[in-house]
């Protein structure tokens, strides 16, 4: 049944086998299994423990977006983008795309996002260009959290903020692919070192779901029960001459009501 196609498709208590999963995902699918049914079509799309057949595979495939499943609609938006056992049209694309989006998947949000920023089968729209790949990078995908750093870095489709461009590249350079480590150093090589210990803190405190953002004003002062203001947030800055001037972002000092500094006694003052 599926339970054993997923074993034998990541090796899990059993020796890994493509081949082994195709016959027991097929199993699953002659009983309706929608995902079941996705996965077959996507073996035999790459021709991976089965014999290569793009045609066969994207009516599989079809039949699993027709029920519902999520990645069928995704691998519906990939065969009609790329023409692989389909005509290739993008604005058919862009639609199954659009739906496996709505279903949460991260890389169809991904895929929409880079749709949008180019015209491709869609008006070209770069705020929803920002929009699909902020969803889809929440949702963990590599591609988005990359395309989303570079939109924030140069502002299309939102306003240039580089440390949240940078803080975005570095989740994207976690998962180590060799482009997104080099989009971080490359945006890092622009940026001040206050910047770059900033951007880096935010990206340490993502979680997958989670969007990055800067601070509010309501989350860096809040008021005690005592009267007294209370520690909420923190921030980085650069220190730039030897009586304690220090550069920092806009956001870190916005609406706060007293600023202090690890290590110095007192307030310190905003200028």
């Amino acid at each position: 049944g599926f339970e054993l196609g997923e074993a034998y498709w990541f090796g899990t208590g059993v020796q890994q086998s493509y081949a082994a999963a195709y016959g027991h995902y097929s199993d699953a699918a002659s009983r309706g299994h929608a995902t079941a049914i996705e996965r077959t079509g996507r073996m035999m799309l790459d021709g991976m423990g089965v014999e290569k057949n793009e045609k066969q595979a994207f009516e599989l495939i079809r039949q699993s977006a027709d029920r519902g499943d999520v990645r069928g609609a995704y691998w519906m938006g990939s065969c009609y983008l790329d023409g692989r056992g389909t005509d290739k049209n993008e604005v058919r694309a862009s639609e199954w795309y659009a739906k496996a989006a709505d279903g949460g998947d991260a890389e169809a949000a991904s895929q929409l996002g880079y749709l949008y920023y180019h015209g491709k089968g869609v008006t070209k729209d770069q705020q929803k260009a920002f929009k699909y790949s902020l969803q889809g990078a929440m949702g963990g995908s590599g591609n988005a959290q990359s395309n989303t750093a570079k939109l924030y870095f140069y502002g299309r489709g939102v306003a240039t903020d580089k440390v949240l461009g940078y803080a975005w590249a570095n989740v994207a350079a976690v998962g180590g692919q060799a482009e997104h480590v080099e989009l971080r150093d490359r945006i890092e090589g622009q940026m001040l070192p206050f910047e770059i210990a900033e951007g880096q803190r935010l990206a340490s405190a993502w979680r997958l779901g989670q969007d990055i953002r800067h601070e509010s004003a309501n989350e860096r002062a809040s008021i005690g029960e005592s009267g007294a203001p209370g520690k909420v947030g923190t921030g980085t800055a650069f220190i730039i001459s030897p009586d304690g001037l220090a550069l920092t972002n806009q956001h870190v000092v916005d609406d706060i009501k007293e600023l202090r500094v690890a290590g110095h006694e007192g307030a310190v003052t905003v200028v």
